[in-house]
């Protein structure tokens, strides 16, 4: 699983952002299969704004550097999505076709480019 395999990559801190409650994020990642383990999870039980969100799961990550907000890559799937990572300056990649991103990806079985909109080497 992409997930897995990027907690054991010593140049990637891994965090999730969701703007739902945290139970129910959690049971949808168990739902899901989607061990989350000790990966920070920060929700709207947190903070209402989406961006309050996606900046506090980074800082929680421990890779959190505001000066270098490029190399934060942020997954979603919604508009709101887009725009708070626009606005924070991290790299969005879409998952799904709900928008129209020149990131996109339908799912995470095939890293390559995943990685390859990451930056990150293989």
């Amino acid at each position: 699983m992409f997930l897995a395999a990027l907690k054991q990559r010593s140049d990637v801190s891994v965090s999730i952002a969701t703007g739902g409650w945290r139970a129910s994020a959690m049971l949808k990642l168990q739902a899901a299969g989607i061990k989350v383990g000790n990966i920070p999870l920060v929700s709207c039980d947190q903070h209402i704004s989406r961006t309050d969100i996606m900046q506090t799961a980074a800082e929680q990550s421990g890779f959190y550097n505001s000066s270098d907000t490029h190399s934060i890559c942020y997954f979603g799937d919604g508009q709101w999505d887009q725009t708070a990572a626009a606005r924070l300056g991290y790299n969005f990649i879409l998952v799904g076709n709900a928008l129209n991103h020149p990131q996109q990806i339908d799912h995470f079985e095939n890293w390559a480019p995943i990685l390859a909109f990451t930056g990150l080497p293989a």
